[in-house]
């Protein structure tokens, strides 16, 4: 079902006023604050959602500190904040509910966990590319093989026999007219 803008607006706002107007409810006590788009790109304002009952408790017409302030002075109750890393809010909120403990929401908790395993992997391809470009790079000077140990030599030796052996077998049953298969069975 299409919606405009406006319906949206004001079905926010009349949300607002009952929920406002609603004796029976309590104050909040955790609220989350964020700007929301009148206009997108054009003119913001500020949204303060109750997370407890999850419901939008009041729309502001601006983001401006002033106006949080005074919002957040008129409701004492609060003790968390959730908000963004807006600078304008964490100041408006140190003004007007200075005993509120201000926190990260969970949006802005993901997306700097997001932003630091993304560097994460970044930093360690880097790593990976430049440990692998100077694998491939010739060295200036002739490299040895380290000799064997004596088990080693010995193992080496046995396995080379096995296989000599078994060339020669697969040789004589050619020689006596066996398939390549039959010969591969056979082995």
């Amino acid at each position: 079902m299409p919606v405009s803008r406006d319906t949206l607006l004001r079905t926010l706002r009349s949300k607002t006023t009952l929920t406002k107007n609603t004796s029976d409810l309590d104050e909040p006590r955790i609220i989350g604050i964020d700007d929301w788009a009148k206009r997108k790109g054009q003119t913001y304002g500020t949204i303060i959602v109750d997370l407890e009952r999850h419901q939008v408790i009041d729309l502001l017409p601006d983001r401006e500190p002033q106006t949080v302030a005074t919002w957040l002075s008129q409701h004492p109750n609060i003790e968390i904040v959730a908000r963004d890393r807006s600078a304008q809010y964490a100041l408006g909120m140190h003004q007007g509910a200075p005993q509120a403990t201000q926190v990260t929401d969970r949006w802005h908790l993901l997306k700097n966990l997001w932003d630091v395993i993304e560097r994460s992997l970044i930093s360690a391809k880097r790593d990976k590319n430049k440990l692998k470009n100077t694998r491939n790079k010739p060295k200036d000077y002739p490299r040895e093989p380290l000799p064997r140990s004596a088990p080693e030599e010995a193992y080496r030796q046995v396995r080379r026999e096995q296989r000599i052996q078994q060339y020669h077998q697969v040789h004589y049953l050619r020689e006596r007219g066996l398939s390549t298969r039959r010969i591969a069975q056979l082995m």
